[in-house]
């Protein structure tokens, strides 16, 4: 079952996910960090995703597109 099957089924959850992203980035910036011995400075101080992003099944993040000039 996914995020959005959750929200539809109950409505009231519909911010719950914008409510915590942050919360759970930085967790998971201090996992990453514990867990490839790399400083925590190494990871975006904030979540370089949009909620929109992170639940489309279809996004994929990949390297950075360099500036076209």
């Amino acid at each position: 079952m996914s995020l959005d099957d959750l929200v539809t089924m109950s409505p009231s959850l519909r911010a719950w996910p914008t409510e915590v992203l942050g919360m759970v980035y930085r967790l998971a910036r201090v996992r990453a960090a514990d867990e490839t011995g790399l400083p925590e400075r190494t990871f975006p101080p904030g979540c370089p995703y949009t909620l929109a992003q992170i639940l489309d099944e279809r996004f994929h993040p990949g390297p950075e597109e360099p500036d076209v000039v």
